[in-house]
């Protein structure tokens, strides 16, 4: 055998291990088709007992399927369609489920959807009878549309008079919503930069008509394909608040090429076009754009944008050299205001009273723009926390109850009943120019309507400075699409409301001074030197001399610079059903996550243990404070037991 032979050969059996190699990939590539792939699986959701919950995947292989559905690992007898569907969900259908499919070669098993189905609790807060149809519309939301959880305040004539919470603000863990439980606020954290702004015209630091990118001095990235636009010099403090700068996530390209594109939800392109060793900051972001061009010339066109208020955020950075979460919470304090703070980037960061936000049923990923408005992320439960909220601090970072923002609303609107934060010229400008709020139909504080909305993948948020001095504001942990397809359901919702406050009975309560955080009353009672100074201002301080220590006055709604008669515990018998219940009451906030209120009891004075009775429905005191009732036994034992309440901070 000569080489060119063996050269042959060679070749020929080469030829041959490649015919062989071909028939193989042929064959796994055949194989891989007739196994079954399961695609767009169930999807972990909350669901109301007794409405409608539906399971379902998209299967593709070789056909027929034979299905059987799963929960908690056993097959569920019957179940045996592509599709799970619970007419009328029950307490008992809690759980885990998944889906296997098996077709006459091999099975494939789905990803587990958790079922969490509860039961309506009752709302929280102080019941006001003329306004129950408030009650009864946030209800028929939350149980229409699968809505876990949420809270409403409403403000009138600059009185506090309605603060409940309704639903659940953790359904994994049974917490409820509370009038003070804090949500994500989304775009109405765009108001509050727009206000911060107005303060800042107001003390001379920046003008509207400033431009943004003189006073930042950023300088334009140079990663692959960035070039600058000249028309970013135009670009005004005025044009951030108003959207007229000239983005349009509608129409700009985004990485992948395609329409629609907000900056701040590319996070993990933006990192890799900068060479970032890190996350992302929204400096960074802003940066980033820097290399992408404008869609109008500044000042043209309007086109919502959440990107400008990020802008506006850095300005106010720039100018008061602090970051965006303390310069705005330095204009919140002024109203009374220090719960309102940036939310967290993941569940496991979550703030003391801040709600879990959920991904409602109705979402879809081209609803939200997925991989188009927003990078591509996993759509699944967790999507609410797959963008760093931080990100768009400015323009819908932001967290607060909604008492809270009503308080914060009531000192813009303008109307003489609440003191305002902003002048008078600053409120109109703000109004006139749209600057933080959506809509506006007169400048005139008492006949003007002005509107902001919120909405992102896991809160939905509503705030209004109606008409007759009302306003009123509503937070909501999940976002669903209404009915018509066409619309989030805070639409409906107001619609709902504004019909009921239409003809009220107004009460003329006011929770105000019984709804402020610990530190926002102690700014209010004590000067700034004597904040500094715990013999004063301390919680075990005691400035008057009545026997009251400061935590102790502000747990009972007093007034710490005056003296005041000690609260007292008080026992009375309560007979339902024939049962006689010893009850002991005590005056508290409303409020559920400034302080605990252990009440206790004892035989001896020595050794306490805590009272685990029933707690009855609180009712309203005058001075916006509330009594608790709890149920501590017997009657017939309370001869020979004490009672004490023991108050600490959270």
């Amino acid at each position: 055998m000569n080489l060119r032979t063996l050269k042959t050969l060679n070749a020929l059996g080469l030829a041959t291990l490649a015919v062989c190699a071909l028939f193989l990939a042929c064959c796994a590539s055949v194989t891989a088709l007739a196994q079954p792939t399961i695609t767009n699986g169930p999807r972990t959701q909350f669901a109301w007992a007794g409405k409608r919950v539906a399971l379902s995947a998209t299967v593709t292989g070789k056909a027929p399927f034979q299905f059987q559905w799963q929960l908690n690992g056993t097959n569920l007898i019957g179940s045996t369609n592509m599709m799970l569907a619970f007419p009328q969900v029950q307490l008992t259908n809690n759980g885990a489920y998944r889906l296997v499919a098996t077709d006459s070669t091999a099975s494939a098993t789905s990803q587990v959807a958790q079922v969490m189905v509860r039961s309506w609790p009752q709302p929280t807060g102080p019941r006001i009878p003329e306004l129950a149809r408030l009650d009864t519309n946030m209800q028929s939301i939350l149980l229409t549309y699968a809505i876990p959880g949420g809270s409403l305040a409403v403000v009138k004539d600059g009185r506090l008079v309605f603060t409940s919470g309704y639903g659940w603000a953790d359904v994994e863990n049974d917490e409820p919503f509370q009038p003070d439980s804090r949500c994500l606020i989304a775009s109405l954290s765009k108001t509050i930069t727009a206000a911060a702004v107005m303060k800042l015209v107001e003390d001379g630091k920046v003008s509207l008509d400033t431009g943004v990118f003189s006073l930042l001095n950023l300088q334009p990235p140079h990663y692959a394909g960035a070039v600058f636009d000249s028309r970013w010099t135009n670009i005004t403090v005025r044009h951030l608040l108003s959207h007229t700068a000239g983005w349009n996530s509608s129409s700009a390209r985004n990485p992948l090429g395609g329409t629609e594109f907000e900056p701040e939800f590319w996070p993990d392109w933006a990192a890799q076009d900068l060479g970032l060793s890190g996350p992302a900051t929204p400096t960074d972001i802003v940066r980033w754009m820097l290399g992408k061009p404008l869609q109008a010339d500044p000042g043209t066109h309007y086109a919502y944008s959440t990107f400008g208020f990020v802008v506006a955020g850095r300005v106010i950075e720039k100018i008061t050299g602090e970051p965006y979460e303390m310069a705005v919470g330095q204009l919140l304090a002024e109203v009374g205001i220090t719960r309102i703070q940036l939310g967290p980037d993941s569940r496991a960061e979550r703030a003391t009273g801040e709600v879990l936000h959920y991904l409602n049923p109705s979402a879809t990923a081209s609803i939200w723009g997925i991989g188009s408005w927003a990078e591509p992320k996993p759509f699944d439960f967790d999507l609410p926390y797959a963008y760093p909220v931080t990100l768009f601090d400015a323009g819908g970072g932001l967290i607060a109850c909604a008492m809270d923002y009503a308080r914060f609303v009531a000192a813009i609107d303008g109307l003489p009943t609440f003191p305002d934060v902003l002048s008078t010229n600053s409120v109109k400008t703000m109004a006139g120019g749209s600057l933080g709020w959506d809509s506006v139909t007169s400048v005139n504080p008492t006949t003007g309507i002005w509107n902001k909305y919120g909405a992102w993948l896991g809160c939905n948020s509503h705030s209004t400075k109606w008409l007759n001095g009302v306003i009123f504001v509503f937070v909501l942990n999940s976002c669903a699409v209404d009915a018509s397809g066409n619309n989030w359901v805070d639409t409906d919702l107001y619609n709902l409301l504004t019909l009921s406050m239409a003809s009220v009975s107004w009460p003329t309560n006011d929770l105000f001074a019984a709804t402020l955080s610990y530190e926002a009353w102690r700014a209010k009672y004590f000067s700034t030197s004597e904040l500094a100074d715990p013999t004063v201002s301390g919680d075990d301080a005691d400035p008057v001399g009545d026997g009251i220590p400061n935590l102790l006055a502000y747990a009972s709604g007093l007034d710490p610079r005056v003296p005041n008669e000690p609260p007292k515990l008080v026992a009375s018998v309560s007979v339902s059903n024939g049962v006689a219940s010893l009850v002991v009451s005590f005056r508290r906030l409303l409020l559920t996550y400034e302080l605990d209120y252990n009440l206790e009891s004892s035989a001896d004075f020595s050794t306490w243990s805590p009272v685990t009775g029933q707690v009855d429905e609180p009712s309203l005191n005058a001075d916006g404070t509330v009594t608790t009732s709890v149920h501590a036994g017997s009657p017939a034992d309370s001869s020979a037991r004490f009672f004490r309440l023991r108050v600490s901070r959270k």
